[in-house]
């Protein structure tokens, strides 16, 4: 079983490569940052979590949108700012062409990955994203992010959102 992972890891890193996204790469100012798109699990996100992001989120940017990995039928389309998508949407680890396109039919300046564990479709959607600039927390042989939390002091999707936000408000650009 590990083999097979290591299989579907590879295959996902060589779809990435193969996708070659042309973006112009920038760290956004908070004030001018317009769009934000948020990646996390459903296994790993509560209700009541959720609405502490969203409610984080809402009051920094003008648009957010969450693309979400769910867990049976758990976290439905509740919000209208909310896609997600389910494992039978996804094959060797790489979601469904639906699922990309909905994915890259908006662009945004910034994508925030709250993965705290491997996910491979939300890795491959994170590697294919058009964003100005990716954040999320390292993890083995990512090089997907231009902005890293190395450390995180807990398993806490909020504590990686408020230490990424806190180091993105320290980012002044003209």
């Amino acid at each position: 079983m590990e083999s097979m992972c290591c299989f579907k890891r590879k295959y996902i890193d060589w779809q990435i490569r193969k996708a070659n996204v042309a973006r112009k790469k920038r760290f956004p100012d908070m004030m001018s940052a317009h769009s934000v798109c948020v990646l996390f699990e459903s296994k790993y996100v509560s209700d009541e979590v959720f609405a502490e992001l969203n409610g984080l989120l809402k009051h920094k940017f003008k648009s957010v949108r969450y693309i979400v990995l769910r867990k049976k039928k758990d976290m439905q389309e509740y919000l209208s700012c909310v896609s997600a998508f389910s494992r039978k949407e996804v094959f060797w680890g790489k979601p469904s062409q639906s699922v990309v396109d909905n994915f890259l039919s908006q662009k945004d300046d910034l994508l925030i990955d709250l993965t705290l564990k491997e996910s491979l479709p939300l890795k491959y959607l994170a590697g294919i994203s058009g964003a100005e600039c990716k954040c999320g927390l390292t993890k083995d042989d990512y090089a997907l992010y231009d902005f890293e939390i190395r450390n995180l002091q807990s398993d806490s999707t909020i504590d990686l959102l408020k230490n990424m936000l806190k180091y993105l408000e320290m980012i002044k650009t003209k």
